[in-house]
């Protein structure tokens, strides 16, 4: 089956197989449905199968969520770049703080259309006491103000504390946020089930 050439296409950027498949498949899935073409960048695990066989192109990456090496993080950036400008998305969807911190930075580079930013919690950085936390914390703070007001974006978070922080400390605009309630269940296949009789667990 040969797609047709002028459809759009929805990339997303996601540090993990399994949290995409847990997540995002059914988005992409309905996305797929609406008529994108759809491409995952992730680093690939035991999912990747999985993700392939929905039809999604399906791009190994080298990012790493716990990496705190600058030159590896700067090739990081470098190789979502890359991605950016062979893939030519009209969509980017950058899930969590480093893809939504690199891929932002490398769709500014690339001059990505669209960008979607979503973030389910502000992270170690701004909930963490440690003085790693302390000193990253301004430089991501800067990054927000700059990257999350850029062109066309928009940033979903599933918190109004999150919201509070982020609009009060002017790391994003308010009209550029979309609260959600969460990133859903399946409810076809978890059902709720009685409460177990005795004291509450």
């Amino acid at each position: 089956f040969q797609q047709p050439a002028n459809r759009p296409k929805l990339l997303f950027l996601v540090t993990e197989d399994w949290g995409f498949c847990s997540h995002r498949l059914a988005l992409a899935r309905a996305a797929q449905i609406a008529g994108y073409d759809i491409v995952v960048a992730t680093r690939v695990g035991a999912h990747g199968e999985a993700i392939a066989a929905e039809g999604f192109k399906l791009i190994p990456i080298g990012l790493r969520r716990s990496s705190q090496n600058p030159l590896r993080e700067l090739a990081a950036i470098a190789e979502v770049a890359g991605i950016f400008r062979r893939e030519r998305p009209d969509i980017v969807h950058h899930i969590a703080l480093k893809p939504v911190l690199y891929g932002s930075i490398a769709a500014r580079i690339v001059r990505v259309p669209a960008v979607v930013n979503m973030l389910a919690g502000m992270g170690f950085i701004f909930s963490s006491k440690t003085l790693k936390a302390r000193l990253l914390q301004p430089f991501v703070v800067r990054a927000f103000r700059l990257l999350l007001n850029a062109g066309r974006s928009l940033l979903i978070l599933q918190n109004p504390d999150d919201q509070r922080i982020l609009v009060a400390d002017g790391m994003v605009a308010s009209g550029r946020v979309r609260l959600i309630r969460g990133s859903g269940v399946n409810i076809a296949r978890f059902k709720p089930t009685p409460e177990p009789v005795g004291p509450p667990v």
